[in-house]
């Protein structure tokens, strides 16, 4: 039953990151994984659910991707420019935490925008623990986050563009603490 699921999340994180949300149904998973409706709603109640175990998959691998690139590091710089490369890295190979995280659900659904405020909640409150060392400024990390987000949206939207993470957290850090000194 747990591989059934996890096949089912892997289809749909596929389905959510190629489409809308709005896009993607209940029968178009099932006809990817070739099972029926029903048999799709035995493992999850609704198409929220899935989506948002897909989110939540992928938050935590983001999180065990930050967490294996800096554990062995020391300086402030190099925290800083091991986080950026995994996080860059990691939103151009998941392209769907970035995108779904930006969708904007219907009006009528609040829980659903809420569960989304959660999950962005939780990715900046990971990124202020991480970067404590770094900056005390909460600002910091909000803004950080913004600009990578646009940074790899903007990769991924283009074909023709391909993004060297470990040179650009490299510029970005040592942007950051030249402006930091001063």
């Amino acid at each position: 039953m747990k591989k059934t699921k996890q096949k089912i999340l892997k289809i749909a994180s596929k389905l959510f990151s190629e489409s809308s949300f709005s896009d993607v149904s209940m029968r178009k998973i099932a006809q990817k994984l070739g099972i029926t409706k029903p048999a799709l709603y035995h493992h999850f109640k609704s198409k929220k659910e899935i989506y948002f175990e897909v989110l939540n998959e992928s938050l935590e691998r983001l999180k065990k991707e930050i967490e294996k690139r800096i554990s062995l590091v020391m300086s402030k710089e190099e925290i800083l420019s091991k986080t950026i490369e995994g996080y860059l890295e990691f939103c151009l190979k998941e392209k769907n935490l970035i995108r779904l995280l930006h969708l904007k659900p219907p009006r009528k659904e609040a829980k659903m925008k809420g569960n989304l405020e959660k999950i962005k909640r939780q990715i900046n409150s990971f990124f202020q623990e991480k970067l404590k060392r770094v900056s005390k400024n909460p600002e910091f990390v909000h803004y950080l986050l913004g600009a990578l987000e646009g940074i790899a949206m903007k990769v991924k939207n283009s074909s023709k563009k391909k993004l060297n993470a470990k040179k650009l957290a490299s510029q970005i850090t040592k942007a950051y603490f030249v402006i930091e000194s001063e």
